[in-house]
């Protein structure tokens, strides 16, 4: 089996009946995607049945000219080449026997789409920008963006707007009219525009029970397996008012009655209510999930280990705690009330940091919750609410609560505030330099250094609402 090496591609060889020759392409006019599988046959055609022409590795890239029936259409000069050095001496004797009737080389080969991601392009999106959940100004916000936000093209969903993926965990619109789109090649997108916006997925229905998949459209045909009700279903072919769908079925097709399905844009269907795409959502609860059972374990094996101590420790002091006990008592209230401020902010310290890798960030959310999410200030409100104290909702609001204090002040439990062109981010100071808050989709709740969080989102000033 020939195994494709590494390399970049500059040219290609096109082989036809009258000879082969060498072409410059464009490297950058068709999008690229990269191997995703660890060892992935390269086919002559669309089809398991397909001639297995070569193997690639994961992490090898490849231009894509198109998709057809779940598998991508790639363009290789490295493929080409090496068909061409083992069948050179053949082809060149058909050709010398009889020139118009040697067999052509393609210069396309396929790729189940099962093991190619698709490279899209970065775009860079201003500060203001709102990511929404459908293409209407009237939808709800998933996000609104910062000075240097980027996105990745999904495809252009229609004249007006773009369907676009953010730090590969928010999927959404944003206006056309807004995004800079001259640096990708107009072949590019529409190439992407084919894959993508024309990828559709057949949601079984709620209320059928036991859908079948049959060889053929066909009520009469074999049943080749069957489906239920939620079940996702990769669609291969379709036709406007079609009574059948073609679906993928492992690595063969079969087809589905149209009336017990839904269909849906694929790259819609693999996102949630709230535009967070649903498997890197699983994940992340999954591993929230982990950490709660680890972070339950060490503090049961803590209470176990004071428990321990308390109880050597008791009967040596026992025989002092008589002689001790008006002393005590002399100097408890003024130890309770030097120690009432310090007492209450480490307990909101202990109570944000808590949430540390457990609560997502969802912007707009104040649900601070291991299910649930909160934006940069939903999560401060949230911390301080838990205290009883009232903050309000957004970081630009949330700097007129409290007193005003110098970064020289700063105790744990303070506010700090932060942005580039006016308050756009809200954390709580914890000591020592850092700052525990709700960051992005991507780290959720987590503890940055001040200083190097500054460097890219520029401090503006801290608010004191502890005493």
């Amino acid at each position: 089996m020939r195994k494709v090496s590494k390399k970049k591609k500059v040219l290609v060889r096109v082989t036809g009946v009258v000879g082969t020759f060498l072409i410059f392409m464009n490297v950058n006019a068709m999008p690229m995607a990269t191997v995703s599988g660890d060892v992935v046959n390269v086919r002559t055609g669309a089809s398991m049945d397909a001639e297995v022409v070569a193997q690639v590795q994961k992490g090898q890239q490849f231009e894509v000219a198109g998709m057809q029936d779940g598998w991508y259409e790639i363009k290789s000069q490295e493929i080409e080449n090496l068909i061409a050095e083992e069948e050179d001496a053949k082809r060149a004797a058909q050709l010398s026997a009889d020139p118009l009737t040697a067999a052509a080389t393609t210069s396309t080969f396929y790729v189940s789409s099962d093991y190619l991601e698709l490279q899209l392009s970065d775009l860079s999106v201003g500060g203001g920008l709102n990511l929404r959940l459908a293409p209407t100004t009237e939808s709800r916000i998933i996000k609104q963006f910062y000075d240097g936000d980027s996105v990745k093209l999904l495809y252009r969903y229609d004249e007006n707007w773009l369907y676009v993926e953010y730090d590969g965990t928010f999927r959404g619109y944003v206006a056309k009219e807004y995004v800079d789109l001259s640096s990708i090649d107009d072949s590019t997108l529409d190439i992407v525009d084919e894959i993508n916006r024309n990828r559709f997925v057949a949601v079984v229905k709620d209320d059928c029970t036991s859908l079948n998949l049959r060889a053929d459209a066909s009520t009469e045909a074999e049943s080749v397996g069957s489906a239920g009700p939620g079940a996702t279903l990769e669609v291969l072919d379709y036709q406007e008012g079609a009574e059948w769908i073609k679906v993928k079925k492992d690595d063969s097709a079969a087809y589905v009655n149209a009336q017990y399905v839904n269909l849906d844009r694929a790259l819609t269907a693999e996102v949630d209510e709230d535009g967070y795409i649903k498997s890197v959502r699983e994940a992340l609860e999954a591993q929230r999930r982990e950490q709660e059972a680890a972070a339950e374990r060490a503090r049961q094996a803590r209470n176990q280990s004071t428990s321990s101590s308390s109880s050597k420790s008791s009967s040596s002091s026992s025989s002092s705690s008589s002689s001790s006990s008006s002393s005590a008592s002399s100097s408890s209230s003024s130890s309770s009330s030097q120690g009432t401020v310090s007492a209450s902010r480490s307990a909101l310290v202990n109570y944000a940091v808590s949430w540390v890798g457990v609560c997502p960030y969802v912007y707009g959310g104040n649900n601070l919750s291991a299910g649930g999410g909160v934006d940069c200030s939903g999560f401060t409100q949230q911390v301080f609410k838990h205290f009883g104290i009232s903050l309000n909702r957004s970081s630009r609001a949330q700097y007129n609560n409290g007193t005003r204090i110098s970064k020289s002040e700063l105790r744990p439990g303070d506010l700090v505030f932060f942005g580039k062109s006016g308050i756009s981010h809200v954390a709580i100071y914890i000591g020592n330099g850092q700052i525990v808050h709700a960051s992005t989709a991507k780290t959720g709740i987590k503890i940055s250094s001040l200083d190097q969080h500054s460097q890219y989102n520029p401090y503006i000033g801290a608010v004191r609402v502890l005493d």
